[in-house]
């Protein structure tokens, strides 16, 4: 990656993590009582799913993108890294435990399952528009390390047709 799109990148998560701390509310994060490590690694995992998956939705996250560009003044990589990055921590709010096991197992997704981890249908404890700070955190040190050392790429082989 180029040092102006890391420097954009960064930017897009700086912003992020601004928005959050003014308008999170002061509920507990659901993931409080878990390890670090089981939180990097639901992370990572998220990361991994998310970017598998957008690489098949090139058009999809573009047209959302779209919306941003418009609405928020962002640049179209900023509007496509605030789509990617809300898509991460949607999965880290919303993925199952044994979902995520089965995808380190190297299991299949299916259609099923990722409507239900990128969707808002699912009745969990917080949001990601609720993300703390250590949240966001997390998910900037997980995309750093990703870029640095060029894994996070995982392959997903989802059973789906349509476009999340």
């Amino acid at each position: 990656m180029s040092p102006d799109r890391a420097t954009c990148f960064a930017a897009c998560i700086a912003c992020w993590i601004a928005a959050v701390l003014l308008s999170s509310s002061c509920q507990e994060d659901f993931d409080a009582d878990m390890t670090e490590d089981a939180r990097t690694v639901r992370m990572k995992s998220c990361h991994s799913i998310t970017l598998s998956i957008v690489k098949g939705t090139s058009n999809n996250i573009e047209k959302m993108a779209k919306v941003y560009e418009t609405k928020m003044g962002l640049t179209k990589e900023e509007a496509i890294n605030h789509v990617i990055l809300t898509r991460v921590m949607t999965c880290y709010m919303n993925i199952e435990q044994s979902e995520q096991d089965n995808f380190m197992a190297g299991g299949q997704m299916s259609s099923t399952n990722l409507q239900d981890i990128f969707g808002s249908s699912r009745k969990v404890p917080q949001k990601p528009n609720a993300a703390s700070e250590r949240q966001w955190s997390l998910l900037t040190a997980v995309v750093q390390e990703a870029r640095i050392t060029s894994e996070g790429t995982a392959e997903v082989k989802p059973e789906y047709n349509e476009e999340f």
